[in-house]
């Protein structure tokens, strides 16, 4: 057998130098995202995740840039959004054009309702690998790979804590908006909490989130904490959740360090692990979105058009997302988003202001126009008159076949039903004409 020249170096090690460690920088970023959202996952809670500092970082309650928020009722735009609402959104809405109906309700109903059995099988699922880790460690005398195990177990239960505290601090923050709400404080009606709001909301990649939402939910949705939650996160608390990120970084420092010295069964044991749990986290396994579109498949009942997909945040919140036409004949674009929210002569001049709209004049978007807002007329408009404030899905059919009421004007177009809706008054595109200055994109 012939020796190669450097053949003897192969096995020349005087010291070891392993960077396994830098594979637990690896998708950081999509794991703050994915536990930003706050939304329970009963697979992977207490698995082991890659990019651990994130979460000792904090980085997981900062908002995503980009977003910005227009309130077309009020003539108010703002770019300070909640941070979990801005990862949710970017986890979740996956549409270019979207909307939101969200909800609060004493008795939360839909995924809240595994409650004990959520964690039950969360926590049991991450007992079993974390002693596994531990145990297989054990087994070899393999010293680093058990104290890496402990890193590990000690970095998941901060994540909970962390996420918990969170969650916590949300809960507290729309229970006052919930109780005011159903109480009817004199105070709460005077100054128009009560009163629905028209929301657009440009996403950092130009997608379209529209909302109807009241006043008082709005302000707890997109303000920062105020004192009716603050008594939820008391300075006893706060100093509490330091501590317990400052336990996160010792644990992470000890896991980058340990798992490259460990041996490599171990090693293969922990990255196999940390691998699929980051994985399954990142891409919704185990969340309320995956679970109802597995009881869909074993109905063979597929989310159509009228469908929504139906989100549960803490206690009291629900969130619905409705999106866009299947039918890919028919673009959708904003000309749609502007006619579900129903401007009036007033908000559209503020959206002009806000470059939402096009410089007029525009003739071949308001043909357009004048036929997508009777569509949405007949379809959201009841036997009395009044607009439903779902957001139901459009028959563009009626586009395509030269709708006769094209080009005529949008009388009384979408009026609230809301009895709350005090401030909205009339929320009508009314005498709309060929010299308005509504525009958008064209079809």
């Amino acid at each position: 057998m012939v020796l190669l020249p450097l053949e003897a170096l192969k096995n020349w090690q005087p010291f070891r130098l392993d960077a396994l460690g830098l594979v637990t920088l690896l998708g950081a970023e999509e794991v703050a995202r994915a536990i930003g959202t706050l939304a329970p996952n009963t697979l992977t809670d207490y698995m082991p995740l890659l990019g651990a500092y994130r979460v000792a970082g904090n980085h997981f309650t900062t908002p995503e840039p980009g977003h910005n928020m227009y309130n077309l009722s009020d003539g108010i735009t703002n770019t300070e959004l909640s941070a979990w609402f801005t990862r949710w959104m970017s986890h979740y809405v996956t549409e270019s054009y979207s909307f939101l109906e969200i909800e609060l309700a004493e008795d939360q109903r839909g995924f809240a309702e595994l409650g004990g059995l959520h964690v039950g099988l969360a926590f049991l699922l991450g007992t079993v690998m974390h002693l596994g880790l531990i145990a297989l460690a054990a087994l070899q005398a393999d010293w680093y790979g058990i104290a890496n195990g402990a890193a590990l177990l000690m970095a998941t239960l901060v994540r909970n804590y962390l996420i918990h505290a969170n969650v916590k601090k949300f809960d507290g923050k729309f229970k006052g908006e919930l109780q005011q709400s159903h109480g009817g404080t004199q105070r709460f009606v005077r100054d128009g909490f009560n009163q629905r709001k028209k929301i657009l909301i440009v996403r950092p990649d130009g997608g379209l989130v529209g909302m109807h939402i009241k006043l008082g939910l709005l302000l707890k949705l997109f303000g920062r904490l105020d004192p009716t939650a603050a008594k939820f996160f008391s300075l006893e608390w706060q100093g509490m959740y330091t501590i317990a990120r400052g336990v996160g970084w010792l644990a992470f420092g000890v896991h980058i360090v340990c798992i490259g010295q460990a041996t490599l069964p171990s090693q293969l044991f922990v990255v196999t692990v940390m691998s699929v749990a980051t994985i399954l986290t990142i891409f919704n396994v185990g969340t309320q979105q995956s679970w109802q579109q597995f009881r869909n498949i074993l109905r063979s009942n597929h989310r159509q058009n009228s469908d929504y997909a139906r989100y549960d945040m803490g206690r009291f919140m629900t969130i619905k997302v409705v999106g866009p036409p299947v039918d890919a004949l028919v673009p959708t674009n904003r000309s749609r988003m502007y006619a579900l929210l129903a401007p009036t002569e007033r908000e559209m001049s503020w959206m002009e202001s806000w470059n939402l709209l096009p410089l007029r004049p525009n003739d071949m978007w308001y043909e357009h126009w004048y036929k997508l807002a009777n569509t949405v007329k007949e379809q959201t408009i009841d036997h009395k008159g009044n607009r439903s404030m779902h957001f139901l899905e459009i028959d563009y059919a009626k586009m395509c076949t030269g709708d006769p009421t094209s080009g005529t004007k949008v009388e009384n177009a979408l009026t609230s039903t809301d009895s709350g809706d005090t401030g909205s008054q009339s929320d009508v595109v009314s005498g709309a004409r060929r010299d308005d200055p509504m525009a958008g994109e064209a079809a």
